[in-house]
């Protein structure tokens, strides 16, 4: 199995809302965050 070094995204629907980034965590885990926000990081 070859390591990936590129995060993955993937959209979502939340409360019938689309979430276009989605980020997908190597744990257990999926952090949803606007875009918008995650630039300011």
């Amino acid at each position: 199995m070859q390591n990936h070094l590129k995060a993955l995204f993937i959209r979502a629907k939340v409360n019938d809302v689309g979430v276009n980034k989605v980020l997908v965590d190597g744990g257990a885990v999926v952090n949803i965050m606007p875009h918008f926000m995650l630039k300011k990081l």
